[in-house]
């Protein structure tokens, strides 16, 4: 007999059953998805009213909690007067005497900063909006500076869609190409696509956009497909509603958040390029992107662009600021980590894909970058 879906998993009734309210100021359709993938298994009902519309009021709730995403102080103003538990959602207006569960924005800023610094870009820029600068698109721009190189932020303000782009396109005039551009999610990354389009720059090779959160009717709607981040929102959506639960079930509140971190970048067309102004570094290091699965090596490497150990470790050091050995580590590790969260193969079968000769290889490597065993990496990346 073949084992339940999440979809058919049918509810555990020997729980209480439970009214939860959704009240999503700002909506996503894969974190209401990972609440709704819990409800289902929790003999939850899950009113979902208030997910799809703003400016909403309510006198009363009469259930059991409420889980949020709150970003003005008219929805705090309401939902405080509930007198059930509260569970917040990347919320920037933080109610008192309520559980907090965010995305990890200081790995986000990481991923981003390492990525694009790792595709060989030396010019940048980071753009959102005045109603959610998030510390992710703050912490982008001081990561790239502390690697040496400068970055803006473009703060966009409460004008018309032409006059944003018009403005957008003023700056993106102003700085060096070719340029990677860092957006605090995928709608403002189109912004950028739409301003580069204005100027005729070329996208990747000119300008160079990744989004975040990884809206995949966005990214792969647009005529450049859209290089993001994935925040694993569903994993988001159903440790939110698991600490709803606990609250109920009387749980103390935390002072800490809980951190969901994210699962890492979907590369496509938009950042499918390798910037890099030495032609034997930019060489090496598509080599490498294309053959890490065979274990290859720095002598490969060498044998490949036909230069002397010492000329490229000089060549890679002045710009990536790293060695070729590192920069096929990286590849690897980069590898893994999108294999685990996204595939359920095997770890042999990633320690392959990712040149290892075996198991053990991958996780004495893998624990000794991140401090955990692709097993756990995995399962604390899985959607519940």
């Amino acid at each position: 007999m073949p084992a339940e879906t999440a979809a058919t998993q049918k509810p555990n009734t020997h729980q209480p059953f439970r009214h939860i309210l959704l009240v999503l100021d700002w909506y996503m359709p894969v974190i209401h998805a990972g609440l709704a993938k819990y409800a289902a298994q929790h003999n939850w009902h899950l009113a979902a009213w208030y997910a799809l519309r703003r400016n909403w009021e309510m006198d009363s709730f009469e259930g059991d909690g409420v889980i949020a995403n709150i970003l003005d102080d008219k929805t705090a103003e309401q939902i405080a007067r509930f007198d059930v538990p509260v569970v917040q959602i990347n919320s920037n207006r933080v109610l008192p005497n309520s559980a907090v569960v965010e995305t990890n924005d200081d790995e986000t800023a990481e991923l981003a900063s390492n990525y694009l610094i790792g595709r060989g870009f030396r010019s940048f820029a980071a753009y959102c909006d005045e109603l959610w600068i998030t510390p992710r698109i703050q912490r982008f721009p001081k990561l790239i500076e502390e690697a040496g190189y400068e970055c803006p932020l473009w703060v966009m303000k409460g004008v018309s869609y032409g006059q944003t782009i018009a403005r957008l396109t003023e700056q993106l005039k102003q700085r060096p190409k070719p340029i990677a551009c860092f957006a605090n999610n995928d709608v403002l990354a189109k912004h950028i696509l739409d301003a580069a389009r204005r100027l005729r720059l070329s996208v990747p090779d000119d300008v160079a956009v990744l989004g975040c959160e990884n809206n995949e009717l966005i990214c792969e709607s647009s005529p450049i497909p859209l290089s993001s981040i994935d925040m694993n929102f569903a994993k988001l959506g159903y440790e939110a509603a698991r600490r709803m639960d606990q609250l109920i079930d009387g749980a103390a509140l935390s002072d800490e958040a809980l951190i969901v971190p994210p699962v890492g970048i979907v590369s496509r067309a938009s950042t499918d390029v390798t910037a890099i102004a030495h032609h034997k570094v930019r060489q090496a290091v598509i080599y490498i992107r294309e053959n890490v699965q065979h274990g290859i090596t720095v002598d490969d490497v060498l044998v490949e662009v036909k230069m002397s150990r010492p000329g490229l470790d000089k060549a890679f050091r002045k710009h990536l600021g790293w060695l070729p050995g590192e920069e096929i580590r990286r590849t690897r590790m980069r590898i893994a980590k999108r294999l685990l969260t996204e595939t359920d193969q095997k770890i042999t079968t990633i320690a392959s894909a990712c040149g290892y000769t075996n198991e053990n290889a991958l996780y004495t490597a893998f624990r000794r970058e991140f401090g955990v065993s692709p097993g756990e990496y995995r399962d604390r990346g899985s959607h519940g």
